[in-house]
């Protein structure tokens, strides 16, 4: 039984019909129980919401189709539960609605007005110039010169985090230390988590540890 201000009746449309945001999963454990941490790989808020691992069979229903009662009905959950759970994750703006919305705006004011995106990977080389240096030489010196010949008018590097792909990115970049420094750089990367396709340019430059890259 609900109460009135739990009523799907009295809810927004976005939390009476929730459609959940593309999220990245990441499996825990916590006190001896299997959890699912749910985090929002645009970042737009960096908390993250951690589900037992059997109520990501509920949340994957949440396509915007169906309605609380359907899904309610389907999986046998209390409709309180499930508002619950819909409320929380509205609350961090895991589902397309007004509080998405406001995050987004939010971030796209602060890109505006800083002139740049924030810091992403490159955060995992370290927090200042001396570390982010050492690493990367770090990375060089674990590869070889591939000496290539001719002009050099552009690199395919793997797209991975550091950790993992450190070694494939020095062995590309390695053949640009050699180089004059060209006039213009045109970077063509992968946006996995935009939310429409085709081709996006951008005017911001990006942060870095070594300081902000002008566009």
């Amino acid at each position: 039984m609900t109460t009135p201000e739990h009523s799907p009746d009295s809810v927004p449309d976005h939390i009476r019909k929730p459609h959940l945001r593309p999220i990245q999963p990441i499996p825990m454990m916590q006190d001896g129980k299997a959890l699912i941490a749910l985090r929002d790989p645009t970042m737009l808020t960096e908390q993250t919401m951690a589900v037992p691992q059997q109520m990501m069979g509920i949340i994957q229903r949440f396509s915007g189709e169906e309605t609380i009662d359907d899904i309610a009905a389907g999986t046998g959950l209390a409709i309180a539960q499930l508002l619950q759970l819909i409320e929380n994750l509205d609350r961090l703006g895991l589902i397309w609605g007004p509080t998405f919305e406001g995050l987004e705006s939010d971030l796209k004011h602060r890109i505006e007005h800083d002139g740049y995106f924030p810091r992403g990977s490159s955060a995992s080389l370290g927090e200042d110039v001396e570390t982010c240096r050492s690493r990367l030489e770090a990375l060089f010196d674990a590869v070889e010169d591939p000496e290539l010949e001719g002009e050099i008018v552009g690199i395919v590097a793997p797209h991975l985090d550091y950790e993992r792909g450190g070694e494939n990115y020095a062995s590309a970049y390695y053949a640009l230390r050699s180089i004059p420094k060209p006039d213009r750089v045109v970077v063509l990367g992968t946006n996995h988590f935009g939310i429409g396709d085709g081709v996006v340019l951008a005017q911001y430059g990006f942060e870095t540890p070594f300081g902000v890259c002008p566009a």
